[in-house]
């Protein structure tokens, strides 16, 4: 998977994805699975199905948007089923 653009604010973190490489073995059930460390701590987890849209957004939202410092993000897919997953990827976040 590709990411294709990151925003953020004191809400959270927008991530724009596109997975057009895995088509072929996409199903609709399929999920994007998000995730943050921020500096406290605290780890921020969004996901939502793919369906067949190969682009989109997933938003990871701070339960505390005061002084937020992201320590890393990683975004990947998995099946399902969770029998399979694709390789993760870096998020670069300018907090």
């Amino acid at each position: 998977m590709n990411v294709t653009d990151v925003a953020t604010d004191v809400e959270g973190i927008t991530i724009g994805y596109d997975v057009a490489a895995l088509k072929p073995d996409m199903t609709a059930t399929d999920e994007i699975i998000a995730c943050a460390l921020l500096k406290t701590g605290e780890v921020c987890i969004a996901k939502q199905i793919l369906g067949f849209e190969t682009t989109g957004t997933v938003f990871l939202k701070f339960k505390d948007p005061e002084d937020v410092v992201v320590v890393c993000c990683y975004v990947f897919v998995r099946s399902g089923d969770g029998k399979k997953t694709s390789n993760s990827v870096f998020v670069e976040v300018n907090s």
